[in-house]
């Protein structure tokens, strides 16, 4: 197993960074599944938007996010408590073409998320943005304003999700240099905020020290060899700083990163990562970093029906224990999807990986994961669609062993979204 997590480590050395600093939280499976960029996600939902106000364009939405029940809500080896979650919510997405190189979005998708026995749980959340996309002949100018409140997974090392609030704002140019070469440039701000209501003192108390604002910068040069290939090389500069003086672990890294994307009529193959070099700031308690980060994935089109895929991912994941800065979350997995008749879509899929703490006197932390599960959904009707999976993790520590299954079901009318929008 670990020549195995070491191997795609190495491999993550020549990839490319997402949008945040580090991922904090990969939820099962989603390491082997692709998201088309924003902009194509955003011209794919203009052309399915139902209303049209003048030159405005709306799309409604309404559905059931997650109908589900959690046997381990609190990530316990020890006396699990299990409860049944619903989030619901309503809302409406809007479009608006200025001429034909300049386009405009919003969305606001409130939602309630209620518990049945741990009612101090329940809480408003919801999605809201704001952005627009400008095309010049040479040069392509990208930005939005995000909020995310959600109640939903920080990090895998307590699986329990905490309500919490993430704003950000992102700004990206391309410029063309050549037919096939542009200059590329992106920046980054986001502010985490948690709300620790509910938790235990001592709990909340770690969660808070999460707490932080983060600045990302990226500068490169985009190749496109054809519509099926691209890569990306450049160079990255972070900074994380922590509002909570009880752990400070602000942060200034760089990075050389690469991205590679390419679909074939069978294969498909998708790197995002860096080589990082990450330091305390004066006064922080941050412990040097300096390694590989990113994620990649392979596909391959077995039938027309059939996909099979292989995935690896590492990331520097912030610790809430309060006796470790950061630990490493390093995974492999592999999934496959199937087709059933026209409607039916199933998938599945199986992973394993390895928390590790820096530093020999923290290595008792060190914790094995291993985690599968299985998911089907259909379209009901037009318009609307309906979900259910499975996911079961489990964690292996040197004192104990942790279990989290989870059953999820989602639905939707009038379009659930395409990818992040």
């Amino acid at each position: 197993m670990r020549i195995v997590l070491t191997t795609v480590a190495l491999a993550l050395a020549f990839s490319g960074p997402a949008q945040a600093q580090f991922t904090q939280y990969f939820a099962p499976g989603s390491l082997g599944e692709t998201e088309d960029p924003l902009r194509r996600q955003i011209e794919q939902a203009m052309e399915r938007a139902r209303w049209r106000l003048g030159p405005i364009r709306l799309e409604p939405w309404i559905g059931i996010r997650n109908l589900g029940y959690i046997d381990n809500v609190y990530g316990s080896a020890n006396n699990p408590i299990s409860d049944f979650t619903v989030s619901a919510g309503a809302g409406l997405r809007a479009y608006l073409p200025v001429g034909s190189k300049t386009f405009l979005f919003a969305r606001a998708l409130p939602e309630y998320v209620w518990w049945k026995d741990l009612d101090y749980r329940r809480a408003w959340t919801g999605r809201y943005s704001a952005g627009g996309f400008v095309f010049f002949n040479r040069l392509t100018l990208e930005g939005y304003v995000n909020r995310l409140e959600q109640q939903s997974y920080i990090n895998a090392e307590l699986e329990t999700p905490i309500t919490h609030q993430l704003d950000s704002t992102q700004l990206s140019i391309e410029l063309r240099l050549l037919r096939r070469l542009s200059f590329v440039v992106s920046g980054s701000r986001s502010e985490l905020r948690i709300d620790t209501e509910g938790l235990d003192p001592q709990l909340g108390h770690w969660y808070e020290a999460l707490e932080r604002d983060e600045d990302v910068l990226r500068v490169g040069l985009r190749y496109t060899f054809s519509e099926n290939l691209a890569i990306t090389i450049g160079g990255q500069r972070s900074e994380a700083d922590f509002t909570q003086p009880i752990y400070d672990r602000s942060n200034v890294g760089d990075g050389l990163y690469t991205t590679v994307s390419f679909t074939g009529k069978r294969f498909a193959l998708s790197v995002n990562g860096a080589r990082y070099t990450v330091e305390p700031k004066r006064g922080s308690q941050f412990a040097t970093f300096e390694s590989t980060a990113g994620q990649a994935s392979l596909g391959y089109k077995l039938s027309d029906r059939v996909r099979w895929r292989l995935y690896g991912g590492r990331s520097l994941v912030y610790s809430i224990t309060g006796s470790a800065g950061y630990y490493t979350d390093t995974r492999v997995g592999t999934g496959l999807s199937a087709s059933v008749g026209r409607r039916i879509a199933t998938r599945v899929h199986y992973e394993e990986g390895k928390f590790e703490y820096p530093g020999s006197e923290l290595s008792s932390f060190d914790r094995d994961y291993t985690g599968w599960g299985a998911g089907i959904s259909t379209p009901v009707f037009r318009g609307a669609s309906l979900g259910v999976s499975w996911t079961r993790n489990e964690y292996r520590g040197r004192a104990s062993t942790t279990r989290v299954d989870r059953i999820q079901t989602t639905l939707s009318f009038g379009g659930g979204g395409l990818g992040w929008w």
